[in-house]
């Protein structure tokens, strides 16, 4: 190939010519910025920067769903690895940033807990590695009874050596099944509630040391009692309720009496399936028990649910009273069953209705049978029954009172005028009425 002189030069020029216009197709397509071009440039260093620095989860939290969850809570007591295992349906774990450091928080839906003879449900879960936060739907079972709740807080999972707090909360409700021998279900319902599991003994309700209900208690039982307040405390096998303040009584109603105290105390027997084995008040009490009356007094009522035996034996004399005559005594006695009321001991009888006139009676022990509209006052070996009305007098052993044809009569030894020392015992007990 041959090449006039000069060629070269031209050929260098129009090659030059080319790769210049290359570089400025380059700059123009590819190297120059176009608008924006900074601003995203800008966004990806900065990104880039955070990145390294391990800050970009601080602006934005990650999250990540999954389905088919399982969690297993362990911990370590010497050479023992107790565990717990929660499964869930889904989950949606949240990974935040915090000065470099990364947290995860994690919200399980549709658990199911099982452990040591117990089941745990909720519709919401979370795990910090210390507590677990239940939340909607709370309900648990054991063999001896159920648990349900709006929310619930455990704090401390070690369950196997280390006790445990447990904060329920909206709407409380723990359900006792019947026992086999009586037939007999118990159930406490409050707005919240608040015990600390022992070691062992996880979630064996009335095995707890103690649970605290707060507002709106309820408690009921299957043989028609019903007890409410305010606050109630369970321990030693034992519920003490409280009133709701500004009230000064709880209530505990039945189907054939109605009654108010200070405190009502409801004693449990039984281990497996708890039964109400007693019932006491402490404190004034008032008692209504139709067609009989009412009976108040200050001190201990008690009443077993078994025999339907109420009973009270104040240190000051008790009042019973009905819409037409009122009688004093040391101690009662009231059988829900045959709806016998029984007063012993100082027994003071008045009354302004019984035939038009007014009544007084001295007896050591009187018998009301509502059924029947019958008073029957019984004496001591000592002394006779008294009974005056309008200046007319009887003294007997028994005296019978008929309320609904207002007859009275005397039984056994029967006199019609007092001996000067009943006169003087008379006179020094209803001189202020007389």
């Amino acid at each position: 190939m041959s090449c006039k002189v000069g060629t070269w030069p031209r050929l260098y020029k129009r090659a030059s010519a080319i790769l210049a216009l290359y570089a400025i197709g380059i700059y123009f397509f590819a190297l120059r910025n176009q608008e924006g071009d900074s601003a995203s440039y800008k966004k990806l260093v900065d990104e880039s920067v955070d990145l390294r620095s391990k800050h970009a989860l601080e602006r934005e939290p990650a999250i990540q769903h999954r389905t088919g969850v399982q969690k297993e809570i362990w911990t370590v007591e010497g050479a023992e690895r107790p565990h717990i295992k929660i499964v869930s349906k889904k989950s949606e774990l949240t990974l935040r940033q915090n000065r470099g450091k990364f947290t995860g928080d994690e919200t399980l839906f549709s658990i199911d807990l099982q452990h040591a003879g117990y089941k745990l449900e909720a519709e919401q879960a979370k795990y910090d590695g210390a507590r677990l936060a239940l939340d909607g739907a709370f309900h648990m079972t054991h063999p001896i009874g159920e648990l349900r709740a709006q929310s619930a807080l455990l704090n401390g999972l070690n369950l196997k050596h280390d006790a445990s707090e447990l904060q329920l909360g909206r709407g409380v409700r723990i359900d006792l099944p019947p026992s086999e021998s009586l037939n007999e279900s118990l159930s406490i319902v409050s707005d919240s509630a608040f015990c600390t599991l022992l070691p062992e003994t996880p979630f064996t309700l009335l095995k707890f040391e103690e649970i605290q209900f707060k507002k709106n208690v309820v408690i009921e039982s299957g043989r028609g009692i019903k007890a409410q307040g305010g606050i109630a405390i369970y321990k030693n096998r034992q519920i003490s309720l409280y009133p709701e303040l500004p009230l000064l009584h709880c209530r505990l109603t039945h189907d054939r009496f109605d009654l108010e105290a200070e405190t009502i105390q409801l004693q449990l027997d039984g281990d497996e399936k708890p039964t109400l084995a007693h019932i006491a008040t402490t404190g004034d009490s008032l008692i209504h028990f139709p067609p009989a009356g009412r009976l108040s007094c200050k001190g201990a009522i008690h009443y077993d649910p078994v025999s339907q035996i109420l009973s009270a034996s104040p240190k000051t004399p008790l009042q019973f009273s009905d819409e037409t005559l009122a009688m004093e005594a040391d101690k009662a006695q009231i059988d829900m069953g045959s709806e016998l009321l029984t007063l012993e001991g100082n027994i003071r009888f008045i009354s302004s209705h019984f035939q038009g006139k007014e009544t007084y009676a001295i007896a050591e022990k009187a018998s009301y049978f509502p059924k029947e509209n019958r008073l029957v006052l019984n004496s001591s070996s000592a002394r006779k029954v008294l009974f005056w009305q309008n200046g007319f007098t009887l003294t007997a052993p028994e005296v019978h009172i008929q309320r609904d044809t207002e007859t009275v009569q005397g039984v056994g030894d029967v006199h019609f005028s007092f001996d000067l020392d009943e006169q003087n015992y008379f006179d020094e007990i209803f001189s202020r009425y007389l």
